[in-house]
């Protein structure tokens, strides 16, 4: 199937939504090396350190108190990461070994709330209500975490 390609026929903002899986599927379509699968940072030495470090931020959202978890690696243009429904920053793990991109780019993934290393707000009954993430609240936590990172380059996104 070389040389056949992929082409894309739907709504830009549906293929945003699916594109950590398709691009996960075209990953597994790859074939394996001599290593198995293992990506060349993880067949490290003992005793070596991976890139990506991670930390807390304290952020208010939806006017309750929040310690996001995020971690980050590289220097230069920085660019947050948010990962799929379901899952958590660790998605991103890979692209942190991969010094083509860090010595490009600060590379941030963050943890939303209630996700991964994220933790609920503490003076809250959060388990007394059913969780939404949408609309305002959602577009909060990055817009927030830049804040707090400190990163005042304001961007616009275009359609993809």
């Amino acid at each position: 199937m070389q040389g056949a390609g992929l082409e894309r026929q739907c709504e830009p903002v549906h293929f945003a939504q699916y594109f950590p899986a398709i691009a996960r599927a075209v990953e597994l379509l790859r074939p394996s090396t001599e290593e198995g699968d293992a990506m060349p940072h993880d067949l490290n030495k003992d005793g070596a350190f991976s890139a990506p470090v991670g930390r807390y931020v304290h952020l208010t959202l939806g006017g309750l108190k929040h310690r996001i978890y995020f971690e980050e690696a590289g220097d230069g243009i920085p660019i947050l990461m948010q990962h799929t429904a379901g899952c958590h920053s660790s998605q991103w793990r890979h692209l942190f070994e991969m010094p083509e991109i860090t010595s490009r780019f600060r590379l941030i993934a963050y943890d939303l709330p209630y996700h991964g290393k994220s933790l609920p707000p503490v003076e809250h009954n959060w388990w007394e209500e059913q969780y939404l993430l949408k609309g305002e609240y959602l577009r909060s936590v990055p817009l927030q975490l830049s804040k707090a990172l400190g990163l005042d380059r304001s961007f616009r996104w275009r359609e993809l």
